[in-house]
């Protein structure tokens, strides 16, 4: 007689068949996305899957979110990630299942931050990565999302609780981070203790309430053998011509080939910093203030999590100063404090990324009388950029406050086409203060105030001056 799990999984199997991908094709499901699922179709409370990026994770738990909204009348889903944003990619997936496949239309209506079941009013939705919005969760069916990101277990906690309460299920999925440091190592460490076996590029366990599935390359092997990462990204999409391609790449660095497509673990010290930490340390005097008028700047994280105000202007030896006025969790105190810090300071006004997180903040702050310089995505990139040449030229100062040191130490940069900008998501600290500090910086050097040489030289070019 078949057991229960294996009946839905065939179901979901049937299922997968009937959507349709962004490509017109009919969804197919592989033998390593069987295999993943079915500890979690057996009634397993907590399946976590680690795989390298470009393995269709998204688009399988988006049709498994969908499968689930549809079949459980009671269904009550949600998925949550390192920031709101991300979790909204599998929601967009699932979106599109909805208005590519026929029928579908017609049984799930769509939100926002949501898909609901017409029939039975069960719903699917977008948890907000804020863990003191999430407790008194009751689901029957969790995400997990991009666990390599999270920092602690907190909101992990939260949603394991919030299935138990329902005898639901929970699925967490990623790419390998950084050994040592987060939760998913956490919980790979704790796998491994709890039996985990490696048969060639796979790594699993399965316990009564936990199962793990990772595909890696081998501590052992060659990373370099494309071949041999092949074995670690079963998807038969991902061919060992795709991955030459990638590595060949002038775009790819080691690590990001080892992290991302051979789905290895690396160490911090591995991470190659866009500044030298040593050349940042040399540039720190507790006593560096600016003198005179100031600009001021607020950037936010990727998922808002913490803002930070930077503060820039230039010392009586016409070196740019940078720091940072203020750095705390969420972003509703940065208004007030803007406020404040504008009619204690003379200043020329507050410098914001337009394109970055802290951009929808504007309107408030214009709203409160704040003098507003906005940048487009080119000149926060040029900003980046200077700011990184001022560094390494010695034209600028700091205070050495933590908030901004830690921030430089764990920042990286995402490339553009002819600039790079710093890596709001993929960073491996709060982007907040050195973002915050470069665009500080770039307002001093485009905005003003005006340097003294600067001021000695327009006033030496004026005929009419002293």
């Amino acid at each position: 007689m078949e057991q229960p799990g294996m009946v839905r999984a065939e179901a979901f199997e049937r299922f997968c068949s009937r959507l349709v991908l962004d490509n017109g094709r009919p969804m197919r499901l592989e033998g390593f996305q069987r295999r993943m699922l079915e500890d979690f179709f057996a009634g397993c409370r907590e399946t976590v899957t680690c795989i390298a990026k470009g393995s269709g994770k998204t688009t399988l738990l988006a049709a498994l979110a969908l499968f689930e909204l549809l079949t459980d009348p009671g269904c009550e889903g949600a998925v949550c990630a390192a920031s709101r944003d991300q979790g909204a990619l599998l929601l967009g997936q699932l979106r599109g299942f909805v208005e590519r496949s026929p029928g579908l239309a017609s049984r799930v209506r769509l939100k926002q931050r949501e898909a609901v079941n017409r029939k039975t009013g069960g719903r699917f939705r977008v948890l907000a990565a804020d863990s003191d919005t999430m407790d008194g969760l009751l689901l029957s069916f969790a995400v997990a999302d991009e666990l390599h990101r999270w920092r602690d277990s907190e909101r992990y906690t939260i949603l394991l609780a919030g299935v138990q309460k329902r005898d639901g299920r929970m699925f967490g999925i990623s790419t390998a981070g950084l050994r040592g440091e987060g939760l998913l190592w956490a919980m790979r460490e704790k796998a491994i203790e709890l039996g985990a076996q490696r048969d060639g590029a796979y790594l699993g366990l399965r316990t009564d309430r936990f199962a793990w599935h990772e595909w890696s390359l081998g501590e052992e092997s060659d990373f370099r053998d494309v071949e041999a990462v092949k074995e670690a990204n079963p998807a038969p999409w991902v061919t060992a011509d795709l991955l030459r391609e990638r590595r060949e790449s002038p775009s790819m660095t080691e690590i990001d080939w080892r992290r991302f497509s051979a789905n290895q673990w690396v160490d911090r010290a591995e991470v190659e910093s866009v500044i030298a930490f040593s050349s940042w340390l040399a540039l720190a005097d507790p006593q560096a203030r600016p003198s005179g008028t100031v600009l001021f700047s607020l950037d936010c994280s990727f998922d808002n999590s913490s803002a930070a105000i930077g503060v820039a202007g230039y010392n009586n030896e016409d070196r740019v100063v940078v720091d940072i006025a203020e750095h705390a969790a969420g972003t509703a105190w940065a208004i007030e404090r803007l406020c404040d810090l504008d009619t204690r300071h003379k200043n020329a006004g507050v410098v914001v990324d337009a394109g970055g997180p802290a951009g929808a903040l504007i309107p408030r702050l214009e709203e409160y009388g704040l003098v507003v310089h906005q940048t487009a995505t080119r000149e926060f990139a040029r900003a980046c950029v200077t700011f990184k040449e001022l560094v390494e030229r010695g034209e600028l100062v700091h205070s050495g406050c933590e908030p901004l040191s830690l921030s430089v130490q764990g920042a990286m940069r995402r490339n553009l086409t002819d600039l790079w900008a710093w890596d709001r998501k993929r960073s491996l600290s709060d982007t907040a203060p050195i973002c915050a500090a470069t665009l500080a910086a770039w307002g001093v050097l485009t905005i003003g105030p005006i340097s003294r040489a600067a001021l000695r030289k327009a006033t030496s070019d004026d005929p009419t001056g002293p």
